[in-house]
This record gives C-alpha cells, sequence and structure tokens, in this order.
C-alpha cells in the first residue's frame, strides 16, 4: 500500500512539472506495474464509445504496445548525446507515466454536440495532450538526463522527427491522427492542415538532422577532454 500511495503522488508530481521522490527507484516494478494498467486503462477509453474500433482497440493493446515501442525509439535517439542514468526501464517507465492524460478522449463529446463540433473538439484535446507530454519530456530531458539546454532541445525535436518523420514521408499521417483522437469519418480540413504540417515537418527534418550530429560530436569530445 506505500508503494501505491506513493505511486499515486509522483504521478500527480510528474504531470504538474515536479520532481518524484525515492519511490521510483525504490517501487521500480510498481510503479511500471501501474502505469501500464494506466497505459491501457486509457487506451480502452479511447474507443470505448467508437462501435466501429477493433477489438483490440477496445482491449488497449495498441496503446500498450505502443508505450514499448516509443520507449525503444526515444532510448535510441537520445542515447548518443550522452545522458545521465539513461536507461531503457527509465525511459519506459517516464512514458507510461505521461499516459495519464489520455483519458481526456474517453470524454464522450459526441454524446453531446454535433459530429463536426466533436471531431474539433476531439482534436483539440489531442493537441492539449500532445503539447503536455511534449513539455513534460522536454523538462524530463533537462531535469532526468541532465542535458544541457541545447543538447536537450536537439533531443527533443530528433526524437519527435524520428518519429513523426517516417509517419509523414509514408503519408499515414492523417490515418494516425484520427486514430488517436479517436475520430471517425473523413475531415478535409484536417487533411490539409496535416498535410501542410507533413510538409513543414520533412523540410526541417535535414536541420534537426545536423544539428543532432554535430550535438553527437560535441558531446563525445567533450567526453574525451573530461
Amino acid at each position: 500500500m506505500d508503494a501505491i500511495a506513493a505511486f499515486a503522488k509522483d504521478q500527480l508530481r510528474l504531470l504538474t512539472f515536479r520532481r518524484l521522490s525515492d519511490g521510483a527507484r525504490r517501487h521500480f516494478q510498481v510503479y511500471l506495474t501501474l502505469s501500464l494498467a494506466i497505459t491501457v486503462l486509457a487506451g480502452v477509453g479511447r474507443y470505448w464509445d467508437k462501435p466501429d474500433a477493433q477489438w483490440w482497440q477496445y482491449l488497449g493493446l495498441g496503446s500498450f504496445a505502443y508505450v514499448f515501442a516509443l520507449a525503444a525509439i526515444v532510448w535510441t535517439v537520445v542515447k548518443p548525446l550522452r545522458p545521465e542514468r539513461w536507461t531503457y526501464a527509465a525511459v519506459l517507465l517516464f512514458i507510461t507515466m505521461t499516459s495519464a492524460p489520455g483519458f481526456i478522449y474517453a470524454i464522450p463529446v459526441e454524446r453531446c454536440m454535433s459530429v463536426q463540433n466533436a471531431r474539433s473538439v476531439n482534436y483539440a484535446f489531442l493537441a492539449f495532450v500532445a503539447a503536455w507530454r511534449v513539455a513534460l519530456f522536454a523538462v524530463f530531458l533537462l531535469r532526468f538526463a541532465k542535458l544541457p539546454p541545447f543538447v536537450a532541445a536537439t533531443a527533443l525535436l530528433a526524437s519527435l522527427c524520428s518519429v513523426a518523420v517516417p509517419i509523414a514521408y509514408f503519408g499515414f499521417a492523417y490515418l494516425v491522427t484520427q486514430g488517436m483522437a479517436g475520430a471517425v469519418g473523413e475531415d478535409v480540413r484536417l487533411a490539409e492542415i496535416i498535410v501542410t504540417a507533413s510538409l513543414v515537418l520533412l523540410a526541417l527534418a535535414p536541420f534537426v538532422a545536423a544539428a543532432y550530429v554535430v550535438m553527437i560530436i560535441r558531446r563525445r569530445r567533450s567526453a574525451r577532454a573530461s
């Protein structure tokens, strides 16, 4: 019970950009188990009122698999920048502990407004939760990984590009955005926004890659000098 109480307090601390207690280290397995459970429940909430969802979406299995894959990508991308205490387990725990805002998607806005308005609200929810999680990741890189600000910014952008650029390049951005928002039906306005955002992202990717390589070289030279 002490570990569960510690987890609840640390979950609130993390979501409000405060430092975690020592409980994450002392009760790691409990923390990870509970945060994975929250991840699955958030995944269930995303689709509980969507009659055309797949069975694995109703069970939250997509969210469960997603956090492991995302943790692997983030760990791999940031590792060459020489962050402190950088383990796959720590990254996985952080990502799963940012799952709770996903319960916002479970709000059944479709039942109290028109389809068009509900769709707009769902996308607003998606933007809000995404911005919240990106801000949390930035703090994680600065506070936990102890990366200098510019290196942390490079790690953040490189991580985002590593996930978003392939999605945009292969033309899956629209489907992924709809799936994350739990929205259904065609939306021409969203399609236009996604195409524009994808083009901007693809144009910026080479500059992010160049900054990433430069930061890796500088961090290695700094480590050798020290």
